[in-house]
């Protein structure tokens, strides 16, 4: 299965479960435009001044009382600069999680609601 549609299944699976969920993943938006169009640019630089952070996850999960980042991988390793990105958020007493599968995604749902 696609990584995409894994994580709309997963994002589904955490509304189900009324976990507020912030999906991240800002630059998949660049495969509607071609490789040439202008708009592309404009796009990259308009979420960059925004905050937009290389290797960020694709997803924040806002739980009572805590925050989990949540990158979905369906097939491949992290980035460099999403181990840097996790690296981060852990040094900072935070929760970094990796999904390769719906099924972690729904594991985490009944251990933590």
């Amino acid at each position: 299965m696609a990584e995409h549609k894994i994580q709309y299944a997963i994002v589904e699976l955490l509304r189900y479960y009324k976990i507020l969920v912030v999906e991240t993943d800002i630059m998949s938006g660049l495969r509607y435009f071609g490789s040439k169009d202008p708009r592309r640019f404009a796009f990259i630089n308009h979420h960059k001044k925004m905050g937009y952070v290389k290797g960020q996850p694709d997803l924040i999960l806002i739980l009572k009382n805590e925050t989990v980042y949540v990158e979905v991988k369906d097939k491949g390793k992290q980035s460099p600069e999403q181990i840097d990105f996790q690296k981060e958020v852990e040094s900072r007493g935070q929760r970094y999680l990796v999904w390769d599968s719906f099924e972690q995604a729904e594991k985490f749902c009944k251990e933590e609601v």
